[in-house]
């Protein structure tokens, strides 16, 4: 898809046409294999099928379409990159970092808003301090400070490392190189405002760097690390997830209840505990053994009260 350009020769569109064709193959195959080993009702009714099957029809529908609307099958093949990343998430590093992204976003919301704000008050001021200051070396059509719109412009990119030393000298130009106050041609009279900069500029850019550059984004980053950090340590924290409860999954169907009836013998549970290991099972020292005992006195508890119910029950059906 990257490769793609104007004028490019029949050979390449050719080869493009089948590397698509060929990859669209495999796609369908897989779902069709997932049709054949799953059953229509999950390949139906689960999401990641239901993403594939959405995907193949798109793909039918605008291959299938008139010439006019065959530009969007490039919109249909940059969706299949979806499957890609979905594939890519079940690796644990990468799942980290998506489960970071998730749970940073309604805090970099609030860091941005903040940011916003800062960058306003500063936008507002730069307009009314050097809106009518002449151009220079770096101030100029493309940074300036004539409107609160280019200001903005103008300190996003002072925020992301543009050369505001230079838009720092020519903001601090002063007489006799400026005029300080224009002069109506008309009337003669003198105007309140120049082409000149002012002498606080240095405090002005200063103040900006040290608190939107230095604190705001780096505040930013040191959440997102945080965050990151909390999400790697998880496991080292004891914290059940999805990967231990597979395993204890694993463990009860395979070594314990291979015929899949729900239910094992009441002298299994030390078994499937040891098994199961940590966070689930019996780990650490042998103290943690008597997390057993409180289960296997709460078994008995209830097995005992379901043999006096059978127990009753003849009684109850007589009377």
């Amino acid at each position: 898809m990257a490769t793609s350009h104007d004028g490019q020769d029949p050979q390449f569109e050719y080869f493009l046409a089948m590397q698509n064709n060929v990859f669209f193959g495999i796609m369908c195959s897989e779902f069709v294999l997932s049709l054949i080993g799953f059953g229509v009702r999950i390949c139906v009714t689960q999401g990641q099928y239901q993403f594939d099957l959405f995907l193949i029809l798109c793909s039918i529908a605008t291959a299938s379409s008139l010439a006019a609307f065959r530009s969007s099958a490039q919109v249909v093949r940059v969706m299949r990159l979806f499957r890609f990343l979905r594939v890519l998430a079940r690796s644990r590093l990468v799942s980290n970092v998506l489960e970071t992204v998730v749970i940073s976003m309604k805090q970099v919301v609030s860091i941005v808003l903040v940011l916003f704000i800062f960058a306003s008050m500063f936008a507002v001021v730069g307009v009314a301090s050097f809106g009518t200051t002449k151009f220079g070396h770096r101030l100029g059509t493309r940074s300036n400070f004539t409107s609160y719109h280019r200001a903005m412009l103008t300190l996003f990119q002072i925020i992301f490392g543009d050369e505001w030393h230079e838009l720092l000298d020519d903001c601090q130009l002063l007489e006799p190189e400026c005029t300080r106050r224009f002069i109506d041609p008309g009337t003669g009279e003198e105007l309140s405002y120049g082409d000149c900069g002012s002498w606080y500029a240095p405090i002005y850019y200063m103040f900006y760097i040290l608190l939107c550059t230095f604190t705001m984004i780096n505040l930013f980053v040191g959440m997102i690390m945080n965050n990151f950090a909390y999400i790697t340590s998880k496991e080292t924290k004891r914290v059940i997830n999805a990967p231990d409860l597979e395993k204890l999954q694993r463990v009860w169907i395979e070594r314990l209840d291979p015929n899949a009836t729900g239910f094992i013998q009441l002298e299994q549970v030390y078994q499937l505990m040891i098994l199961a290991g940590a966070p689930l099972g019996m780990f650490g020292r042998r103290g943690n053994h008597g997390r057993y005992l409180c289960i296997r006195n709460e078994l008995d508890r209830m097995l005992e009260a379901r043999i006096q119910l059978l127990h009753l029950s003849p009684l109850l059906r007589a009377s």
